[in-house]
């Protein structure tokens, strides 16, 4: 199971320099279309905080985009840590109370 979390975190950060070498759209697609699963684990966290998973799916992609547009790969900050992110986005502007959610 190690071997294949690796081999598609490698698959990830190959598709973020594919991206970030010619800065093609088709590229950034298919590098968050691989992050799908981490939108729908932050999607699923917050399912009960009253918001529409319409509209914490739609944020969530906003995070991940602006994630890839600013990641840098020599920082050992790995793609989820943008958890943070949504916590203070949840707090400010819905003002919900994320410790109910996140554990």
């Amino acid at each position: 199971m190690a071997d294949v979390m690796k081999n598609i975190k490698n698959k990830e950060l190959e598709l973020w320099y594919q991206w970030n070498d010619t800065k093609a759209n088709s590229k950034k697609l298919e590098l968050m279309r691989s992050l799908t699963p981490i939108v729908e684990q932050q999607v699923n966290k917050f399912k009960g905080s009253g918001l529409p998973d319409t509209a914490l799916r739609l944020e969530t992609k906003r995070i991940v985009s602006d994630a890839i547009e600013t990641y840098d790969p020599t920082k050992s900050h790995k793609w989820n840590t943008w958890q943070q992110i949504w916590k203070r986005f949840l707090m400010k502007k819905h003002k919900i109370d994320t410790k109910t959610f996140i554990k």
